[in-house]
């Protein structure tokens, strides 16, 4: 339904920006918001945010 349609505007979205710009949205965002809100949207974001330093520490903070 309405989220499902909101995932699908985020995605194509994403598929437009550069991967600086992402990173400086990334940078605005804390931890949690990046792992609940972000994760697992598309593809192209889950390896971003897994390539992402910031979230590197904390894969390793929290045993990921």
């Amino acid at each position: 339904g309405f989220f499902y349609i909101h995932l699908i505007i985020l995605e194509m979205s994403l598929h437009g920006l550069s991967l600086d710009i992402i990173y400086c949205i990334l940078d605005n965002l804390d931890e949690r918001q990046i792992l609940l809100s972000l994760s697992n949207v598309c593809s192209r974001l889950n390896k971003i945010i897994h390539s992402y330093r910031s979230f590197q520490v904390i894969k390793i903070t929290i045993g990921f």
